[in-house]
């Protein structure tokens, strides 16, 4: 989240239910222009993440695009909130990218908060390149696509020529893969928060998440 005072936000997400039974995500993204600017929306985040609480606190790893008033170029980024915060991975275009990310069975031991604890290691590709690893507790985990917005309190959000959206996604699970989408036994949520809208066609076996803020 910018640095920055009296910020509001809006966006959507959306999410799986269940934490305890897929590995990871593979799932196609467009993340639009990114639209910002000092009297609109201040920072745009179009991501998808992974991970979920323990009881040393929260636990989670992303991968996506974004784009800030303060660095006004659209970037690919990965962000890890316990191992190594922010990493950026060249300029963002708008056409449609592979992400992935996948907790694998390996277990190593890392620094978190200071401590040395054991942890699953993960990997992230972006666009079919291996981009980074880490460590989540957890190896099954929970997953969530969403389009962050913020901008100062008495300013209006950017208006974009196109929509975020991420479709053909599938999540990783003991053997092969589960399509995501409307499908008995895969229960997901579509949260809203501010000005956020959503539509969730199904479309190729999966759903297509298309996401805008007013």
């Amino acid at each position: 989240m910018p640095g920055v005072l009296s910020l509001k936000s809006a966006g959507a997400l959306m999410m799986i239910n269940d934490q305890n039974t897929y590995f990871g995500v593979n799932t196609y993204m467009s993340p639009g222009p990114l639209p910002v600017s000092s009297t609109g929306t201040f920072q745009h985040v179009v991501t998808t993440h992974i991970g979920k609480p323990a009881s040393s606190g929260e636990d989670w790893t992303e991968a996506g695009a974004t784009m800030s008033v303060n660095d006004p170029n659209p970037r690919y980024f990965t962000y890890d909130n316990d191992e190594g915060g922010w990493q950026f991975h060249g300029a963002a275009g708008t056409s449609q990218k592979n992400y992935q990310i996948y907790v694998s069975s390996t277990v190593e031991s890392f620094t978190r908060n200071g401590q040395t604890v054991s942890g699953y290691v993960y990997n992230i590709w972006i666009d079919n390149s291996w981009v980074r690893s880490g460590h989540l507790l957890s190896r099954q985990t929970g997953i969530n696509c969403a389009n962050e917005n913020w901008a100062q309190s008495g300013n209006s959000f950017s208006s974009e020529n196109s929509h975020p959206t991420f479709q053909n996604g599938y999540l990783y699970k003991s053997s092969g893969y589960q399509l995501w989408g409307a499908y008995s036994g895969l229960q997901s949520n579509f949260n809203i928060w501010g000005s956020g809208h959503y539509t969730n066609a199904m479309s190729g076996g999966s759903y297509q998440f298309v996401s805008w803020v007013t």
